[in-house]
């Protein structure tokens, strides 16, 4: 019994001419249901497009929940002005990407040092020293 309802689950279970948009006949679905109560060994061919619709309904709205629980904790008072690209690239990685006990971050690593990303590399750009003269000037026609 749980065998047939994990089926579900199986691409290779998708009917083939599974159409974009359900409409259904409702008269048609009704009939064939009485039918079905009528004569319960067999299930009557008008009703596999309604049960092919069933199989598409979420049995809850959990994991909806967990993604707008996660994008308010991407999405704080102090990270504020992310765009939605980048919330969802975010929120992808947290929900589909390895825990990170499981990632390894050596090989990212050495490709950010080769890159000369290092805190003693004297490539990178430095700061120039700012010359505050209108705050020099200041003081010194005070002595």
């Amino acid at each position: 019994m749980l065998l047939n309802q994990i089926k579900v689950l199986d691409c290779d279970q998708y009917p083939a001419d599974l159409p974009v948009g359900f409409q259904l006949n409702a008269a048609k679905i009704k009939n064939a249901y009485w039918d079905y109560l009528d004569n319960s060994h067999c299930i009557p061919k008008e009703l596999n497009e309604l049960m092919n619709c069933t199989k598409l309904i979420a049995c809850s709205s959990a994991e909806c929940e967990r993604g707008f629980s996660l994008m308010n904790i991407i999405v704080s008072p102090t990270r504020n002005r992310l765009l939605i690209p980048r919330v969802s690239s975010l929120m992808f990685i947290k929900l589909h990407g390895p825990s990170l006990k499981d990632w390894n971050p050596e090989p990212y690593i050495s490709t950010w040092l080769r890159s000369h990303h290092s805190e003693d590399n004297t490539r990178t750009r430095v700061a120039k020293e700012r010359h505050h003269y209108a705050e020099q000037n200041v003081y010194a026609g005070l002595c």
